[in-house]
């Protein structure tokens, strides 16, 4: 098997941890890697018929209900789950209780007593199980049903959302099929937000023509363009979009003193009209600092096994000496790193953002990053970026939310994946419990007024940009050749709008 198809079998499992839209199987690949693919996946890589289906749960937890209202007699119901309606004669009407709305403005998923909320979450050992025969490091997705359940036992313990007791939709899965997903939760089991702490590429614009909320925890949120084209639906307050991202990426880099004089530049990027768009907003900051992008390579990351040596060609004959990358879920700096080094191509540096998942990635392809006087970083996610144990408040109360239900995680991924439910449920409460009404209007509305509040676990503060709340702060970082990891210097810098 030649190296770009060995690399592609090696990362098939990744399409669940580290996201893919689709899979080219390949007739070559071994047995062992067909069937954990195939098991994480969903792909039918062997044509035997033999694929793994999705499974669904209904969880709730008795929530503490806020009602009923106290006001006087009056016209209008009061209180939350639900409130009590005057009985005496007609009189003005009385205040609302917590939680109480005039009418009955509410999204879809909501009653006078009951809020759905979907959740979309890898079946635990999965992903595991799969790369345990890839060969791949830092892999361990956690225990993402039970961490679910116990954000709803947690929000249901505090009020539940505006008094009303949450009813968790758990969509545990094996595979991406973000259609598959869209349906269940538009169908019989309508909700009034989706969380997903995997990929969202076509969910979001699914999810948007079908009024439902979005909640993304994911690398490959979209750009300003793509917030403004899907608001009021789409919201990710813990990772920066793909505009202010390249905007602070090279920032950040030229701060650090990255670029030299006369280095030629490489642009790798994933190909999507997001990362297109991303690349042009890059490239326009580089040229405020006089410089250009010499060779740009697009790939499709697990889906096509031929651009990384593609890409390792052209920026080798072009002279690339400092590499960008728009990444995706990490797939481009992985896939093209194994390639780098397999044609020992080691005169390269890297200067990578967030996206690329730095401590999953160093784990893989750490050899890559110690090349060319070492990888400098620009990162907004310290758990992702240099598996931070420096944890924030909300880091502090989301572990312990889950270690009360016997919830342990080790790994930056685990960390990564789980505390993104609490991020989000913890957002869902932040907004609701200002907001006017039950919808994504109000919602929006509601978020938009929470200026710098809202610290989630996985990045360093929020605050509201042009595309909706988003990450306020980077840090810079190296490569450290001892601990093959990065590791941050100097403090948080503030990123503009």
């Amino acid at each position: 098997m030649n190296m770009s198809r060995r690399v592609l079998a090696l990362l098939l499992p990744l399409v669940l941890t580290a996201g893919c839209a689709s899979t080219t199987p390949w007739a070559r690949q071994s047995d062992d890697v067909l069937e954990a693919g195939e098991h994480a996946t969903g792909v039918d890589l062997d044509g035997d018929g033999d694929i793994d289906v999705t499974t669904e749960t209904t969880a709730s937890s008795a929530g503490t209900a806020l009602g009923p209202g106290t006001g006087p007699t009056g016209t209008g119901p009061t209180g939350t789950a639900p409130g009590t309606q005057g009985t005496g004669p007609t009189g003005p009407t009385g205040p609302t209780g917590p939680g109480g709305f005039t009418g009955k403005p509410y999204g879809k998923g909501v009653t006078d007593t009951k809020v759905k909320i979907g959740f979309i979450a890898t079946k635990e050992g999965v992903a595991n199980d799969a790369y345990a025969r890839s060969g791949l490091k830092n892999i361990d997705s956690g225990p993402q049903e039970r961490s679910a359940q116990a954000m709803v036992e947690w929000i249901n313990a505090n009020g539940g959302i505006r008094g009303r007791t949450v009813e968790a939709v758990i969509h545990a899965v094996e595979r991406v099929d973000e259609t598959e997903w869209c349906n269940k939760f538009t169908g019989d089991n309508e909700v009034l937000a989706v969380i997903v702490n995997n990929q969202a590429t076509s969910l979001v614009s699914c999810l948007a023509n079908k009024k439902t909320m979005l909640l993304h925890e994911d690398s490959t949120i979209g750009d300003e363009e793509d917030f403004r084209r899907y608001a009021p639906w789409y919201y990710a307050p813990a990772w920066m979009d793909q505009t202010r991202n390249a905007k602070a990426y090279v920032d950040g880099l030229a701060a650090q003193g990255y670029f030299t004089p006369g280095a030629k530049i490489g642009l790798l990027r994933y190909d999507s009209p997001t990362h297109a768009r991303a690349a042009s907003v890059l490239k326009a900051r580089l040229a405020h600092y006089g410089l250009s992008v010499t060779e740009e390579v697009a790939g499709s990351g697990l889906s096509d096994a031929r651009w990384p040596g593609v890409a390792v060609t052209n920026f080798r004959r072009a002279g690339v000496k400092k590499l960008l990358i728009l990444d995706f879920k990490s797939q481009m700096v992985v896939l093209f790193g194994l390639a780098a080094e397999q044609a020992q191509y080691h005169d390269l540096q890297y200067g990578l953002n967030s996206s690329s998942l730095w401590d999953f990635s160093s784990a893989n392809v750490g050899s890559q990053f110690d090349n060319g006087g070492g990888a400098v970083g620009v990162g907004h996610r310290p758990i992702d970026d240099v598996k931070s144990t420096d944890h924030n408040a909300t880091v502090k109360q989301c572990l312990a939310i889950y270690a009360a239900k016997g919830i342990q995680l080790h790994t930056s991924n685990s960390l990564r994946y789980n505390l993104a439910f609490c991020d989000q449920v913890m957002f869902l409460k932040a907004g609701f419990d200002r907001a006017t009404a039950l919808n994504a209007t109000a919602f929006n509305t509601a978020v938009s007024q929470l200026g710098t509040s809202f610290v989630p676990s996985l990045t360093f503060g929020t605050k509201i940009a042009p595309a909706g709340i988003g990450p306020s702060k980077v840090r810079y970082a190296r490569f450290d050749a001892g601990c093959q990891c990065f590791r941050y210097a100097g403090g948080l810098v503030d990123v503009q709008p």
